[in-house]
């Protein structure tokens, strides 16, 4: 709290590291608030610090005024699929953050799902780690609308991931169309060699 304090009139700090800090939710919110003063801070790390779908929630809130943000990392931070949510909704609005992690997140294919509607409209990010989130063949297929009009997403990490040879075709048919892509993570998503052959076409 005394940091976040401090931020809400700190305008030099452009980075802030509290991986595994052990931050919680209400550690989160009171970043959260400190982040709609703040025009400073570019980079947040607050992986591994189980900040929970409230936490999630009140970043998302800040994040809908904040214009400074350009990356956070909420790997491993127990936001689940509601928490996944709050965060696509701040970014149909937030034009700043070009990297977004949620890696470990367990956001299921509701979250991913959320995330590909924001993707739908948001024109900034470039890369975007949903790495580990049991997405499953409806978030890929979601996440495969959605960038067959996106032109600004540049790298999108969908490893460990059950997507299947439906939600293969679905990402090998988007990239048919998407110039901006450059590079999709599939490692250990259960891809087989259909799915391999639809991706090499």
């Amino acid at each position: 709290k005394a940091l976040a304090d401090a931020l809400k009139v700190n305008q030099s700090v452009v980075g802030l590291n509290l991986s595994r800090c052990s931050i919680g939710e209400e550690g989160a919110k009171a970043l959260a608030e400190a982040l709609k003063y703040n025009e400073a801070v570019a980079f947040i790390d607050l992986s591994g610090s189980d900040i929970g779908q409230e936490g999630a929630k009140a970043l998302a809130d800040a994040l809908k005024v904040n214009q400074s943000v350009e990356g956070i990392n909420l790997s491993m931070c127990s936001i689940g699929k509601e928490g996944a949510k709050e965060l696509a909704e701040a970014l149909k609005i937030n034009k700043s953050v070009k990297d977004i992690n949620v890696t470990s997140n367990k956001i299921g294919p509701e979250g991913a799902e959320a995330f590909a509607e924001a993707v739908e409209i948001n024109q900034s990010l470039k890369t975007i780690y949903l790495s580990s989130n049991g997405i499953g063949t409806k978030g890929a297929e979601a996440l495969a609308y959605a960038l067959r009009t996106n032109k600004s997403v540049e790298l999108i990490n969908l490893s460990r991931n059950y997507i299947g040879r439906d939600g293969t075709k679905a990402l090998a048919d988007a990239l048919k169309v998407n110039q901006s892509v450059r590079q999709i993570d599939f490692q250990d998503s259960d891809i087989d060699v259909v799915g391999a052959k639809e991706l090499a076409e």
